[in-house]
């Protein structure tokens, strides 16, 4: 587990640009922290650096919503209001993770669906600054190191 600390939204657009360049098809990445923290906006810049044209928007209450990238299907779902792994389960997205890569917000709730994940923690830091908690499970152990988000 490693932390970075941003102190502005341009600092949140290179790390979520240098993330972006990491993440490839079947890949998951969980997103936790207070309402207003900054998982939407990190999301939105992540697409941003892939290229894709949608509105990124929060999907609090369609659940899902999904774009496309160059090479690849974005998968981003807010699962606020899911409230068991059933539920999540019952949403039949399974096909959609390997050819896509899957941005979660507020999926620590059934986290350990996905064996190889990346956890992020985004909370406040001071007025406007950020702080993010990385955490690698799985083949992302071996993929991610502060150094190369840095």
């Amino acid at each position: 587990m490693f932390e970075i600390g941003i102190t502005d939204l341009q600092g949140t657009e290179r790390l979520a640009g240098k993330l972006a360049d990491l993440l490839r098809a079947g890949d998951c990445v969980i997103f936790s922290g207070p309402l207003g923290a900054g998982k939407t906006r990190f999301v939105q810049a992540i697409c941003q650096a892939w290229g894709v044209t949608q509105d990124v928007t929060s999907p609090t209450f369609p659940i899902l919503n999904m774009y496309r990238a160059d090479n690849f299907s974005v998968l981003h779902i807010d699962a606020y209001r899911i409230e068991s792994i059933k539920e999540f389960r019952d949403l039949g997205l399974e096909e959609y993770f390997d050819e896509g890569v899957a941005l979660i917000e507020w999926g620590e709730k059934f986290a350990q669906e996905f064996p190889d994940r990346l956890e992020i923690a985004i909370d406040f830091s001071g007025d406007e600054g950020r702080r993010f908690r990385f955490h690698p499970v799985g083949v992302w152990t071996t993929r991610i190191a502060a150094g190369v988000l840095i």
